[in-house]
């Protein structure tokens, strides 16, 4: 149904929001910063615009499985007064926040006029521009899931999606990927459902360490109930690796879902393990919360059944049903599945009570038909032909078996053969690409390379050739100078003898003369 906003705020109120917006910077440190410290500090701070900044910051990290809606009510309720006294226009999407709190708070939930408001909500942000709305998001999903309108979240995050890659916003992005993923799980299109979370996972990379593990957790989640063990462990084992200390609830449902993986692939010894970390309190003065000890009984039953001791799983599974009944803990949630009324026709078919088998295989599908679980539906299915079948009931077993039949038909429809998502493929193929392409660049720079070496080389070559020839003609000129030497020398010697032989024949001369004119004086 169309929203009927107030009126669209000024150039100059949206300006002046964008401004305050882009002061911050959206990237881990934001986004994986402590509820808790981001409380401190707001018990300590005065200025109404510093108020405002940190109550903006807790309500973009708001975690709907571990905050209360009192005190969300009560900090959205400051930030509308601060935001109006301070002349901020984000005081009426605020306003419309804390009409939705009011409304989630109500004695009676009026589902319908909850979703209007989270949208009008939407569209009052919208009208300022960009920027984070993780909380909204995620709201109108739980709600769309409550009103049993699974279609009309695959529309609007497929909408949305849309909206916030053209506005560049990471965060939400990903919260749409998300979403999309929630969708195509709970249909049993796990293709889809791990494709799209891998997509998210690759944004929340970006800006967000813990929602990033906590994302390979949810895809290791899926690739265990899509029946690809061995794919999903890999996953859910990083998950764990988070850095610090990750949040009580995600180490222990991730510990569940491991333990789970190995009940499935056979390691039963290992699966006892994982179950017990998940059982175990992370400090000793801690409790285990109903909720969690529930699907922990229900996995220690399953593992027992599996290592073929049904005598010991009767009192676990009647305190986990005592615990599921006071809950209302459904089939599939955040902590994963809850297969207690599975989990109990298994146990009366090892004690070989078929007809309480029967009827808690039937008790196993309604719940998975009302919640929309189609892979779980799949194998009630099929559980039911076969205890039908056992039964001596062929009629209801044709029944049961056609049913799953046209069931797996509609699902294996949207698979492949090798239970593993095509969106790892693409990234396989990306990445093969990428890598060829560096290769493709090292190839040019070395050719690059290699031309210029020729280039130095032949100029090196062409001077050793100069230089060779210089030397040439230096040697020659050598030689020619040595020759031209000898020859001097040599003449030299000649003209050194014959200045000799001259003064010898001068000094015969002037002898002779001397005798003669001694001669001619004395008669």
């Amino acid at each position: 149904m169309p929203i009927v906003g107030p009126a669209q705020p000024s150039a100059q109120q949206v300006a002046q929001y964008q401004r305050r917006l882009q002061t911050q910077r959206f990237d881990h440190r934001y986004w994986d910063a402590s509820n808790d410290s981001l409380r401190q500090v707001l018990a300590g701070q005065q200025a109404d615009t510093l108020r405002l900044q940190t109550l903006s910051h807790l309500f973009h990290l708001t975690d709907l499985s571990r905050e209360k809606l009192p005190d969300l009510l009560r900090e959205h309720q400051e930030a509308q007064r601060l935001a109006a006294r301070l002349g901020y226009p984000e005081r009426e999407p605020l306003r419309r926040v804390v009409a939705f709190d009011e409304l989630a708070l109500a004695p009676t939930l009026n589902l319908p006029a909850i979703r209007d408001t989270l949208l009008a909500a939407l569209h009052a942000y919208d009208a300022l521009g960009n920027g984070p709305h993780p909380y909204l998001l995620e709201w109108i999903e739980a709600t769309n899931s409550q009103l049993e309108q699974p279609e009309a979240n695959r529309a609007f995050f497929s909408r949305r999606l849309a909206h916030e890659q053209q506005q560049g916003n990471v965060m939400n992005a990903a919260i749409c990927y998300r979403m999309l993923g929630r969708y195509y799980g709970a249909l049993g299109d796990y293709n889809q459902a791990i494709s799209q979370r891998l997509r998210a996972a690759e944004l929340f990379r970006t800006c967000s360490t813990f929602r990033y593990y906590n994302e390979l957790g949810a895809i290791g989640m899926l690739y265990t109930e899509w029946g690809n063990y061995a794919r999903g462990l890999p996953y859910l084992q990083k998950a764990l690796t988070m850095p610090g200390t990750p949040p009580v609830t995600f180490y222990r449902v991730m510990n569940r879902i491991i333990s789970w993986a190995h009940l499935q692939l056979g390691h039963y010894q290992e699966a006892l393990r994982y179950n017990a970390r998940a059982q175990q309190p992370r400090r000793p003065e801690a409790t285990l919360p109903p909720y969690d000890r529930a699907l922990g009984l229900v996995q220690q039953s399953a593992i027992l059944l599996a290592l073929g001791q049904p005598a010991t799983v009767r009192p676990l599974l009647q305190e986990a049903q005592h615990l599921a009944d006071s809950l209302h803990i459904p089939l599939r949630s955040y902590g994963g599945n809850c297969e207690l009324q599975a989990t109990w026709a298994r146990y009366y078919a090892a004690l070989g009570d078929a007809p309480r088998a029967l009827v808690a295989w039937e008790s196993a599908l309604r719940q998975a038909r009302q919640e929309q679980q189609a892979a779980l539906r799949l194998d009630y299915l099929r559980a039911l032909a076969a205890t039908c079948q056992q039964q001596g009931q062929p009629a209801q077993a044709a029944t049961y078996g056609l049913a799953a039949l046209a069931l797996a038909d509609t699902l294996e429809a949207a698979q492949v053969a090798t239970r593993v998502a095509r969106y790892e493929f693409e990234q396989d193929d990306r990445a093969q690409q990428q890598r060829l392409e560096h290769l493709r660049r090292a190839q040019r720079r070395t050719t690059a390379q290699v031309q210029q070496q020729r280039v130095q080389l032949g100029g090196l070559l062409a001077g050793l050739a100069a230089l060779g020839g210089l030397a040439g003609l230096l040697w020659r000129s050598a030689r020619q100078k040595s020759r031209d030497n000898t020859l001097l020398a040599t003449q030299r010697q000649q003209l050194e003898t014959q200045a000799l032989r001259l003064e010898e024949l001068d000094a015969a001369k002037n002898q002779f003369f001397a005798n003669a004119s001694h001669e001619l004086r004395t008669p």
